[in-house]
C-alpha cells in the first residue's frame, strides 16, 4: 500500500485521464466508421478492460504500470502507422504526448523508487548510508535511489507524509547535509524498512549543485560496483 501526496499526484492523474480520453475517442470513431462485427465488439470490450487494469496499477503505483504503459505505447505507435483517418491520427498523437509526459514525471524515486533488495552481498550494494535528524533523534537509514533531484530513503522508523528533516551522509568521501521532505511511502515488508519517496529542499543554488554532483558520483559508484561484481564472478 502506498500513501501519496494528492497535490503532487493530481497533475499526473489528469495526464492519465487525458491519454485515456484521447485513445478511447479514437477507438470509438474507428468502431463507428467501420463495419461492426463480433471481432470489433470483442476488441472494444478488451480495450476498456485493459484500461480498467491500467487505471488500477496507476492509482496503486504498482510497478506493473510500466508494463501497461509500454504495451500502450507500442499500440499507439502501430495505430499511427496504419491509421487512415486524419482526426483519429491527431487523437493518437495527443494520447501519445500525454502518456509520454506522464511516464517522464512518474519515472522518479518519489513514485517508483529503485530498491536493490536482490543484492544481498553488501560488497556490491551501492546504497548511501545516511543519518536522519528528526525530532531530536538520530535514525540510521539508506538512500537507494537518486534521480531528478529526488530520492528514495529506506528507514525502519515510521514518518508521516509532509514531514521535513535534515539528513547527513555517513562514510562518504565528502561530508554533505541536505533537507528532505517526505512525499509518499510504501509500507515495509517483514524484515525490511519503509520506502520513502522524498524531494530535496534547497536554500541555495550551491546545495542544488552539490546534489547534482552527488548524483553523478553515485552513478559512477553504481558502475564500479557492477563491474567489480562481474569481475569477481568470473574470476573466483
Amino acid at each position: 500500500m502506498i500513501q501519496k501526496s494528492l497535490d503532487e499526484f493530481k497533475q499526473v492523474e489528469l495526464l492519465h485521464w487525458g491519454h485515456f480520453a484521447a485513445i478511447s475517442l479514437a477507438e470509438l470513431i474507428i468502431f463507428l466508421t467501420k463495419e461492426i462485427s463480433f471481432v470489433s465488439i470483442l476488441f472494444l470490450i478488451s480495450f476498456f478492460c485493459f484500461y480498467r487494469f491500467f487505471f488500477y496499477t496507476f492509482k496503486k503505483l504498482y510497478y506493473t504500470f510500466w508494463t501497461f504503459s509500454f504495451v500502450n505505447l507500442i499500440y499507439i505507435l502501430v495505430q499511427l502507422l496504419f491509421s487512415d483517418l486524419g482526426g483519429v491520427i491527431y487523437l493518437y498523437l495527443f494520447g501519445l504526448l500525454f502518456l509520454c509526459v506522464e511516464m517522464f514525471i512518474l519515472y522518479s524515486p518519489i513514485y517508483y523508487p529503485i530498491v536493490n533488495w536482490w543484492e544481498y552481498d553488501f560488497r556490491y550494494r551501492y546504497d548511501l548510508k545516511i543519518q536522519c535528524f528528526l525530532k531530536d533523534k538520530i535514525y540510521e537509514g539508506r538512500i537507494t535511489d537518486l534521480r531528478k533531484l529526488a530520492g528514495c530513503v529506506v528507514l525502519f522508523e515510521k514518518i508521516f507524509i509532509g514531514e521535513s528533516f535534515k539528513i547527513k551522509l555517513v562514510d562518504f568521501e565528502t561530508e554533505m547535509e541536505f533537507y528532505i521532505e517526505i512525499i509518499n511511502y510504501r509500507k515495509r515488508s517483514p524484515g525490511r524498512g519503509y520506502i520513502y519517496g522524498v524531494k530535496f529542499i534547497f536554500d541555495s543554488e550551491y546545495k542544488k549543485e552539490m546534489l547534482i554532483n552527488l548524483s553523478k558520483m553515485w552513478r559512477e559508484k553504481q558502475k564500479t560496483m557492477k563491474k567489480l561484481k562481474f569481475s569477481d564472478e568470473h574470476n573466483p
